[in-house]
């Protein structure tokens, strides 16, 4: 297992200079500052044969993310699975579900891993399944929180 680590050191944050032709699986742990959803798209970008995308959220809630609906390979043929783990369903991870499930043609399973004091799941399940699918064989899955989910497990 590798570890990259991104320091934005430059200008124009979310530039990230390499391509990642042979990376297949991919675990990010992100905070919710403005900035990382520019980054991940870079990343996404970078990674053109990327299979599988785990994401740990961790922080608070920031301002709303907008993310563009740019066509990226790895998402149009390639990503099949996607992982969010610590999901509290703010609107900001919503807004990147809501860009997966729309650009993630191939995608086939896309798992939610909740935190432990989200009270609204109910409610926010039912905003997930309405949101529009690219893939139609898209399988959602909804997993309860698992105790003290740490991020060097994945």
């Amino acid at each position: 297992m590798f570890f990259l680590q991104f320091h934005f050191v430059l200008e124009e944050r979310g530039f990230i200079p390499n391509s990642f032709n042979y990376l297949k699986s991919l675990v990010l742990s992100v905070s919710m500052a403005d900035w990382v959803v520019p980054s991940i798209i870079s990343l996404l970008n970078c990674s053109p044969n990327l299979e599988a995308l785990t994401i740990y959220f961790e922080g608070e809630d920031c301002d709303d993310w907008k993310i563009s609906n740019k066509s990226i390979f790895c998402l149009t043929c390639h990503l099949k699975t996607v992982e969010l783990i610590h999901v509290a369903g703010d609107e900001n991870e919503l807004e990147l579900v809501r860009f997966l499930l729309k650009n993630g043609h191939v995608l086939k399973k896309l798992s939610f891993s909740w935190m432990e004091d989200v009270e609204n799941r109910k409610e926010i399940i039912s905003r997930i399944m309405k949101l529009p699918r690219s893939s139609s064989n898209v399988a959602l899955e909804f997993l309860e929180p698992k105790p003290h989910d740490d991020f060097l497990k994945y």
